[in-house]
Order: structure tokens, then C-alpha cells, then sequence
């Protein structure tokens, strides 16, 4: 029992590295390409996608939550095609943690921060 607990602690913070990676590659893009950009927050389907409005040569990417990580609603960021951001919250929550994530966005340039409660 204590090694499955690793291996889902494991999920979860490859799921946290591999979202903040593509939230900086496509924060990035549409900064510097002038793409707005969507990121999808999928209760049902379990996923964040990243949708630039133009895909010129990025395509979209899905990353699957893990199983032990759900998210509370359905929610959409818009990332500007000048990299603004408005600020606005998306919470988690973790099964195998017993807590809630809070990912804020804070207002302007695609900054984050996540609190664990």
C-alpha cells in the first residue's frame, strides 16, 4: 500500500511539472508570436488543454490530470496575444493529499502560484 501511495504522489508532481512547462511554452508563444491563447480546465474529461487561436506551427496540448487529482469546475484562462492574463482562481483537489489546490493567477503577465490548503 505504501508504494502505490509513492507512485501516486509521483503522478501528481509530474502532472504539476509537466503543467507548469507548457504553461510557460505557451504563455511564451503567445507573448512573443502575438497568439491569444485558451487553457482549459476539463472537469469531465479530467485534462488541461492549451489552444493557441492560431496554431501556425504550435499545436494544442492535453495534459491528463492523474487519477488521485480532480478539478472543482469546468474554467477557461485566456492568455492575451500580449501575454496578459487576468487574475482568477482554479482549485484542485488531491485524493491522495486530502487538501486543495488553489492555483492563482495574478494579474498581468501569466504569473501563478499555487497554495496548498
Amino acid at each position: 500500500m505504501a508504494f502505490k501511495r509513492v507512485i501516486e504522489q509521483q503522478h501528481e508532481k509530474e502532472f504539476w511539472a509537466t503543467f507548469d512547462r507548457e504553461w510557460k511554452r505557451y504563455e511564451q508563444f503567445a507573448n512573443l508570436e502575438g497568439v491569444v491563447t485558451y487553457i482549459s480546465f476539463d472537469k469531465a474529461r479530467n485534462k488541461v488543454s492549451f489552444r493557441p487561436l492560431k496554431t501556425f506551427d504550435k499545436e494544442n496540448y492535453e495534459v491528463q490530470l492523474p487519477k488521485t487529482l480532480s478539478l472543482f469546475s469546468n474554467q477557461e484562462i485566456k492568455i492575451g496575444s500580449d501575454g496578459y492574463v487576468k487574475p482568477q482562481t482554479i482549485a484542485f483537489n488531491s485524493k491522495i493529499n486530502k487538501c486543495t489546490y488553489r492555483m492563482t493567477v495574478q494579474l498581468g503577465w501569466g504569473v501563478y502560484h499555487i497554495k496548498r490548503e
